[in-house]
């Protein structure tokens, strides 16, 4: 039986179950103690003068990018709060304030309408704007760390408000403070965009662009022949058409959303939670060692002199693609995504992971970070 609690403020509603589930991507059976939806930062102090933060609690997004226990003694807090508002502009930027509730593509989708770039490439990803700092959200080349202004969140430990500038958020690859700390409560994030006509290039500049980016896009489509005729992308050539400036964000945004449902399982047909794994950054010392037993390593320049070596990669030469434990399997095609075929649960998976970061680094002595978040009871 649920019930529904009012806590003084009609702003937050409190549902108390025993079974009450807990939504991921991932589609396993998860559910609370108790679950929050937070509408107005207001209720946030009211709330942790009731004590209700005092419990375990987690905060969290969509339930994108999250592998959550079966069940959670305690009170998950979500936020319900969705609005956008420009703070400011200037020399052809805006300070745009995002609520932490937003889906993430609806809002790359209201910048690039409203002509705003910077976000296109990261089209089609999924989950809310709150959750977008804790990973440092990135593709082809982008990442959100470089148009985040502030982060504005909630310590449910202390009971006070927290204002972060960029370099309090100690961005890295797929990573931040947020990640460490998971007691804040994202409440909205500050972005600095600029318009898509601001430093508009000459003619000159705009045409050999254009032209580069013509050739870009006629190449990044390959053939394969063997073992069967395919088409395949070149994801390196994307990248770099994609940084193009004069390439229109529309078309960007377009081309982007086109790639991400051709080559990525929608988790709405098969639960997953995109890229469980984070592609490892090693030395250039350490590749140079590893090429000698591994030629065909498959690596990226990392800046400003470290490279990055492709998990899919590391994943694929340790036999797991196509690999199936107990509902848990491993996409033959992207490795590096995990896949649940058959009512996997939480502990199945944190089994086959484990699985796959000691084939790893069995191997290749290299250690597979999760770029999601395990939650454990």
């Amino acid at each position: 039986m649920q019930r529904k609690k009012q806590i003084n403020s009609p702003k937050v509603e409190r549902m108390t179950s025993a079974s009450h589930p807990i939504k991921n991507s991932f589609g396993v059976k998860s559910s609370c103690k108790e679950l929050v939806a937070i509408e107005s930062e207001s209720t946030l102090s009211e709330l942790w003068a009731s004590r209700v933060f005092e419990g375990p609690v987690i905060v969290l997004g969509g339930g994108y990018n999250i592998i959550p226990p079966t069940f959670f003694d305690g009170i998950v807090v979500t936020s319900a709060m969705t609005s956008i508002s420009h703070k400011s502009d200037r020399n052809g930027s805006s300070l745009i304030t995002v609520e932490a509730g937003l889906p993430w593509d609806d809002f790359v989708g209201y910048t690039v309408q409203h002509s705003y770039t910077g976000l296109e490439n990261l089209s089609l990803i999924p989950g809310t704007v709150g959750a977008a700092p804790i990973n440092n959200i990135g593709a082809y080349g982008a990442e959100i760390s470089e148009h985040v202004e502030s982060v504005h969140c909630f310590n449910t430990k202390t009971g006070k408000f927290e204002t972060f500038n960029n370099g309090d958020c100690k961005f890295s690859y797929r990573n931040s403070v947020f990640k460490e700390r998971p007691e804040l409560f994202i409440i909205s994030v500050t972005f600095n965009l600029k318009k898509e006509n601001a430093d508009k290039p000459s003619i000159t500049t705009t045409s050999k662009e254009l032209a580069r980016a013509a050739l870009l896009a006629l190449s990044a489509i390959r053939v394969k022949k063997h073992p069967k005729l395919k088409l395949t992308i070149s994801f390196d050539k994307i990248r770099d058409f994609l940084n193009i400036r004069s390439v229109p964000a529309k078309a960007k945004r377009h081309i982007v959303k086109a790639i991400r449902r051709k080559t990525l399982n929608d988790p709405r047909i098969i639960g997953n939670s995109g890229c469980f794994f984070k592609c490892p950054i090693i030395s250039s010392q350490k590749l140079e060692e590893l090429k000698s037993k591994f030629p065909d390593i498959e690596y990226f320049d990392h800046p400003p002199s470290e490279k990055k070596i492709s998990a899919c990669w590391l994943i694929r030469s340790t036999g797991f693609a196509g690999n199936t434990f107990q509902g848990v399997a491993c996409d033959i095609n992207r490795p590096v995504v995990l896949l649940n075929v058959e009512n996997a649960s939480a502990e199945t998976v944190f089994h086959h992971a484990l699985s796959i970061k000691d084939a790893v680094k069995d191997k290749f002595g290299i250690t597979l970070e999760e770029e999601v978040t395990l939650f454990t009871q």
